[in-house]
């Protein structure tokens, strides 16, 4: 869910999850750690395509990101220590289970759909809260001149001759907000490796108001909001490298070719055309696939006797 839905849905899940009992603290809190992360219609269709404009920077952005969130899932397995539990070796239908949980809420179908509905439209409206509150942030320190500073002074402190007021600048609006950072990097005059570098660590790290999503989500939890923020930063960290990695390795090969020289018109004809028939036809045979999964799972679990409790759909 938190990979095709993107932040903070995640945080939201292993909430809940918590909240409801359903998980221990530890298993909570490495949950949040790795169950963290930006969705692919964000990161291949929003900056890399509509913002950096160049599609093939999503493939190494999109890897980057979901591999570093693997290494946080691994790393945070040696965080904390667990209490010894009982392994439940039988296997479970995942819809009798659904099943069962629907007979033991009680509630109508229709209170379902509305609690639904309305839990969606609060996290919606929490979400844009904030990508407001941290753009409003951002254009403050922009006119009180107080990021051009900072920018010129952090610039001075780098060693290296490639780092930029106008990259400082636009690394510390990502930090901030990632869509206004990528943004900013987009518009930079510097090499493209430079750019997605930047990019990746602001997608890793979910910037501050992603951050503050999932501070106000886990809030109501015992998860500690602390643990997850370092592991952020470290899974900005390591993105960043791993794209630095994917982009030296692979840059020449035709397909994702970054300079829009070779292997254009290969990449054009396939976002242009292919990959719509693609993803329907992909969309319809997994469509038909859920049904017979669906069709086999009721058909099993007729044969188990229901529960004297009535099933209410109204």
């Amino acid at each position: 869910m938190s990979m095709s839905s993107g932040y903070p849905v995640g945080a939201k899940i292993t909430a809940k999850l918590r909240q409801e009992k359903l998980c221990t603290h530890m298993e909570g809190q490495r949950l949040l750690g790795l169950c963290s992360t930006s969705g692919p219609l964000f990161i291949i269709g929003a900056v890399a395509t509509g913002i950096m404009n160049n599609p093939a920077l999503g493939f190494f952005l999109a890897v980057s990101h979901y591999l570093s969130a693997v290494t946080i899932g691994f790393l945070m397995r040696y965080y904390g220590k667990e209490k010894p539990v009982i392994k439940n070796d039988s296997l479970s239908n995942p819809l009798t289970d659904m099943l069962d949980y629907r007979r033991k809420d009680g509630r109508p179908i229709g209170v379902l759909m509305g609690d639904a509905v309305k839990n969606g439209v609060n996290l919606i409206l929490m979400i844009g809260g904030f990508i407001i509150f941290f753009s409003v942030i951002t254009s403050m320190l922009k006119l009180s001149g107080f990021l051009s500073f900072f920018s010129i002074i952090l610039s001075k402190a780098f060693p290296f001759e490639t780092v930029t007021p106008d990259m400082v600048s636009s690394f510390l609006i990502g930090f901030l907000e990632v869509t206004n950072g990528a943004k900013e990097c987009a518009l930079l005059q510097v090499p493209l490796i430079y750019k997605a570098i930047m990019v990746s660590f602001m997608i890793g790290f979910g910037g501050l108001s992603v951050n503050a999503q999932v501070m106000s989500i886990v809030s109501e939890t015992d998860l500690k909001f602390s643990v997850y923020f370092i592991f952020k930063l470290l899974q900005g960290i390591i993105a960043a490298l791993y794209s630095f990695i994917l982009i030296t390795w692979f840059s020449d090969m035709q397909v994702f070719n970054l300079s829009g020289i070779a292997g254009t018109d290969i990449w054009e004809a396939t976002v242009n055309y292919n990959w719509i028939h693609v993803f329907m036809n992909s969309t319809i045979n997994l469509l038909f696939i859920l049904a017979f999964i669906m069709a086999v799972s009721i058909f099993k679990h007729k044969k188990r006797p229901f529960s004297s409790k009535p099933f209410r759909m109204y």
